[in-house]
C-alpha cells in the first residue's frame, strides 16, 4: 500500500486542509512542539483536519542534550498537545536540530530512546523522524529501526527511496511531484504502513481497543492451521491435532528463528530449540510493534495458557498486560517489555 499526505507546521499557516485533501492528502503530520513550545497552529490543524476527515499524526521538533531533557519533552508533548486527542498515525520525534546532531551517536541514540519511551509508556505509537545521512552516521540507525518505526526524509526518486515506513520524498525541492499543495509549499510524504488500522486495533494514541466478548478463545488448533498457512511451505506444516506438543513448540521456535533472520540478519541455525544464540539475537518487544515475531510470541503465550487478548501479530495493551502478568508469575523483571530474558522463559 502506499498513501500521500504531507507534514505541516506554523511555516504553512493558512493552509486550506480541505484543498489539499481535495489534491490527494489523506493523513497530516502535525508539529506540536519546537522543543518545548507549542506551535500556535497546532489546534487549529488538528481541529480542521478531523473536521474534514483527515488521519493525522504529530511531530515534536527535538531539542533534548540529554536524557533527562528528552523525557521532559516528551511530557510536555503529551500534557500540551495530545492529552485528550485521538491520532491515526505516529507521533515521532524529528532529529535534526543542532542540539541533537552535535551529540555522540550514543548520546543522541539514548535521547531518541527516552523520550520514545516516555510516550510508549503513556500509550501511544511513536517513531523517529530522521533524514537519511543522519540515519547512517548520527545515531545507532539500525537498533532505531528494530524498536521504533521509520519515518525518513530523502528528497530522491521513487527508485531509490530508503527502507521506511514512512518516507518524507520532498519538500521545497521534489523531484515526484509539484513542491506545492493547496498553494503552499509543504513537506510531503508515502505511508507504507496502515498505521491508522495498527494504532486502532492496539488502543493507541487515544483510541480503545475494541474487544469481542463474544468471540471464541483462541484454540491450539487456531494456532495451529495459522502457523500452517503462514510458515508451512517454508518450515513443513504441523499436525493440526489441537495438541500443544513437541512439535507444535519446536515449530512455532523454529518460525521464529526465520522470522529474526528474516529481519534481523541473525544468521540463527533453524533447530526449534531456543538456545543461548537465539537469546542474545532477541530484541525487545514492547507496545506498538506488529508483526509475524510478535505473532509468535502471542502463540507461545496461548500455549503456555496465559491469554495476550489476541492472535493477531499486534502489542497491544492486553499483550502488555499479559506479559507482565507472566513476569510476575516467573519472577522476571516486570516491565511488560517482552525482551531476551522473557522470551527465553517463554519459549523454554
Amino acid at each position: 500500500m502506499k498513501k500521500f499526505g504531507i507534514d505541516i507546521s506554523v511555516w504553512q499557516k493558512g493552509i486550506n486542509l480541505s484543498k489539499a485533501k481535495n489534491e490527494g492528502v489523506k493523513f497530516a503530520i502535525l508539529r506540536g512542539m519546537y522543543g518545548n513550545e507549542k506551535d500556535t497552529e497546532f489546534e487549529t490543524y488538528y481541529k480542521n483536519a478531523k473536521a474534514i476527515g483527515l488521519d493525522v499524526g504529530v511531530y515534536q521538533w527535538g531539542r533534548a542534550a540529554n536524557v533527562a531533557q528528552a523525557r521532559e519533552e516528551a511530557q510536555i508533548l503529551i500534557d500540551n498537545c495530545l492529552k485528550g486527542k485521538q491520532f491515526e498515525y505516529p507521533i515521532y520525534y524529528d532529529v535534526e536540530d543542532s542540539i541533537l546532531i552535535n551529540l555522540s551517536v550514543n548520546d543522541l541514540t539514548e535521547v531518541i530512546k527516552a523520550w520514545a519511551e516516555t510516550l510508549e509508556n503513556a500509550g501511544y505509537f511513536v517513531g523517529v523522524y530522521i533524514n537519511q545521512s543522519s540515519f547512517n552516521n548520527e545515531v545507532r540507525g539500525q537498533e532505531l529501526s528494530k524498536l521504533y518505526t521509520q519515518w525518513r526524509a530523502y528528497w530522491t526518486t521513487e527508485k531509490n527511496k530508503p527502507d521506511a515506513q514512512l518516507w518524507q520524498f520532498g519538500g521545497e525541492t521534489n523531484l515526484i511531484r509539484s513542491n506545492k499543495i493547496a498553494g503552499y509549499v509543504c513537506d510531503q510524504n508515502y505511508a507504507y504502513e496502515d498505521f491508522p488500522t495498527i494504532i486502532k486495533n492496539a488502543g493507541l494514541n487515544g483510541f480503545s481497543k475494541e474487544i469481542d466478548n463474544v468471540a471464541s478463545p483462541i484454540t491450539i488448533l487456531d494456532i495451529q492451521k495459522e502457523y500452517n498457512s503462514k510458515f508451512g511451505s517454508i518450515l513443513g506444516t504441523i499436525a493440526e491435532d489441537n495438541s500443544a506438543g513437541p512439535d507444535t513448540r519446536k515449530h512455532i521456535i523454529m518460525a521464529l528463528q526465520y522470522e529474526m533472520n528474516k529481519q534481523y540478519g541473525s544468521s540463527l541455525v533453524i533447530d526449534g530449540s531456543f538456545g543461548s544464540a537465539t537469546k542474545k539475537a532477541f530484541y525487545d518487544l514492547k507496545q506498538g510493534v506488529t508483526g509475524n515475531i510478535t505473532w509468535l510470541c502471542q502463540a507461545m503465550l496461548y500455549i503456555k495458557g496465559y491469554n495476550p487478548n489476541g492472535l493477531d501479530g499486534s502489542y497491544g495493551p492486553g499483550m502488555k498486560a499479559c506479559v507482565t502478568q507472566y513476569q510476575k508469575d516467573k519472577g522476571l523483571k516486570v516491565d511488560g517489555i517482552l525482551g531476551p530474558n522473557t522470551a527465553y522463559s517463554l519459549f523454554n
